[in-house]
C-alpha cells in the first residue's frame, strides 16, 4: 500500500544521503510514495509488463502523477516484465525520450535487452531516441526548473489542462498524447504495425 511509512522511508532516506554527502542533491528512487513524495525522490510506475496496453497505460499514468505534483516519473522501458519484439522496445524508447525520468530496465528472467544485442536497425533506432534525448536535455532542465519549481506546473500536462480554455471537448479523452513542458506535443506510437 501507498501509504505515509512509505514517504517517510524516503524522506530518511533524502535526510541520511544529504547527511553523507553535503555538497550534492541526492537521487533516490521510489515506487511507493504518498503526498509529498516528489520533495525526496523520483517516482517510476512499478514493475509494467512489456506490452502496447502496459506502453499506453503508463502514457495515463505519468500525466496523471504529473498532475498531482510528482514531477520527476517514469516507466520501464520497454517494460519490466514479459518479452517485448523489437519493434515494441523501439516505440517504448521512443515514447521514453518524452518522459521526465527516462531508463532501460527488465527482470533479470527477461532475455538480455541491451539494444546492441537486438539486432543493427534495432540498435540504431533505439540508439536514435537516446540521442534525440540527450538533445533535449537542456530544454528538460529548464523545463523542469520553470514549470516545476518556478510555476508548479506539470512537465507532462494532459492535453485538457495544456488547451483548458478550448471549445472542444473531444480533448478531455485523448490521453496517448500530452505535452512535454510548453514546447512539445507528444504522441508515442503504442500499437505494433504503426508507420509515421
Amino acid at each position: 500500500m501507498h501509504n505515509i511509512y512509505s514517504l517517510l522511508e524516503i524522506s530518511a532516506t533524502f535526510a541520511g544521503l544529504v547527511r553523507r554527502n553535503q555538497s550534492t542533491r541526492p537521487f533516490v528512487l521510489t515506487r511507493s510514495f504518498f503526498a509529498g513524495a516528489q520533495k525526496y525522490a523520483a517516482v517510476w510506475t512499478g514493475d509494467c509488463k512489456a506490452s502496447w496496453d502496459h506502453l499506453r497505460l503508463n502514457l495515463s499514468i505519468l500525466q496523471n502523477l504529473s498532475m498531482c505534483g510528482i514531477n520527476f516519473c517514469g516507466s520501464d522501458i520497454p517494460g519490466f516484465f514479459g518479452e517485448a519484439s523489437d519493434e515494441m522496445t523501439v516505440r517504448g524508447y521512443q515514447a521514453g525520450v518524452f518522459f521526465p525520468f527516462m531508463r532501460g530496465h527488465a527482470d533479470k528472467q527477461c532475455k538480455r535487452r541491451e539494444p546492441w544485442m537486438l539486432g543493427k536497425d534495432t540498435c540504431q533506432l533505439i540508439s536514435e531516441a537516446i540521442h534525440l534525448r540527450y538533445e533535449l536535455l537542456p530544454y528538460l532542465y529548464t523545463t523542469f526548473y520553470h514549470n516545476a519549481h518556478s510555476r508548479t506546473w506539470p512537465v507532462v500536462t494532459p492535453l485538457w489542462a495544456a488547451f483548458k480554455d478550448t471549445e472542444n471537448e473531444g480533448i478531455r479523452s485523448i490521453e496517448d498524447q500530452f505535452m512535454f513542458g510548453s514546447a512539445f506535443l507528444a504522441k508515442p506510437i503504442c500499437a505494433p504495425d504503426v508507420k509515421v
